[in-house]
């Protein structure tokens, strides 16, 4: 897992931390190997379930935590205080990067959009992930 930034940190780095209506927001990006294992992490902070409405037709699922001591392996800082978190998953399928490249922008064919069942099909095989109405 990436080591957590401090207030100093993010305002000197600039792709992962920006402000957004005063507050400071983070977004950091991780790899696939790297995903695999903090994934599990933070859903065991949402006891392994999430609602339906946290999956979309886009193929991202998000959720929340509503404090971050709730993640396993997280001690509470006395600087930080208390507070929660979004977590946004994207799901890609090869070939997406034609509707998001530069030159030559095509429109993404049906079949290669992850839809909302797929999603809860991945996260049920591969995160043991209940999902509820």
């Amino acid at each position: 897992m990436k080591q957590l930034l401090t207030l100093k940190d993010c305002v000197e780095c600039g792709d992962c931390c920006y402000y957004y209506k005063g507050y400071l927001a983070l977004a950091p990006r991780f790899s696939r190997e790297e995903a695999k294992k903090i994934i599990p992490r933070l859903l065991v902070a949402r006891e392994n379930t999430l609602q339906i409405s946290c999956f979309d037709d886009n193929g991202n699922i998000t959720f929340g935590i509503p404090e971050y001591i709730d993640i396993e392996g997280v001690d509470y800082d006395p600087e930080i205080k208390m507070m929660g978190l979004q977590v946004t998953v994207q799901l890609k399928k090869p070939g997406k990067k034609i509707a998001v490249r530069r030159l030559k922008r095509k429109k993404l064919p049906e079949n290669q959009r992850v839809s909302s069942e797929e999603s809860i099909s991945f996260m049920a095989e591969n995160f043991k992930t209940k999902v509820e109405n």
